[in-house]
């Protein structure tokens, strides 16, 4: 199963200046990877995507008992990004595997994961 999302980085932008909505999406360690950045937010824009694209490949949207903070997007030494599942979100993995690849250019972030 393959999800894809696609962001208007200017939008995220504009939304983690709120931090209600930073703290409603994104976890502690998405924060402090993004925020360690030069340029935040486009690593946000980046995970979201990311998280978008999970609930696709996992045929759910957030509903049904999944948020945002479910699903979290955490990068290597390296920068490679690695997907983490938690409560129903993880229950709908069900043991199975998830990779995720984000990519940026000029005012997008795109996201891919795929469940396999």
């Amino acid at each position: 199963m393959i999800g894809i999302d696609i962001v208007h980085i200017p939008r995220i932008q504009k939304a983690v200046q709120n931090d209600a909505f930073k703290t409603r999406v994104f976890t502690a360690q998405e924060i402090a990877y993004c925020d360690g950045n030069a340029k935040p937010h486009i690593h946000y824009a980046g995970v979201f995507a990311a998280k978008e694209g999970a609930v696709k490949a996992l045929k759910c949207g957030f509903s049904g008992g999944i948020g945002p903070l479910d699903i979290e997007i955490v990068h290597e030494t390296d920068g490679a990004p690695q997907i983490n599942f938690y409560g129903k979100a993880q229950e709908l993995l069900n043991d199975r595997k998830a990779d995720v690849s984000i990519s940026h250019d000029g005012e997008y972030a795109i996201a891919v994961v795929e469940i396999l």
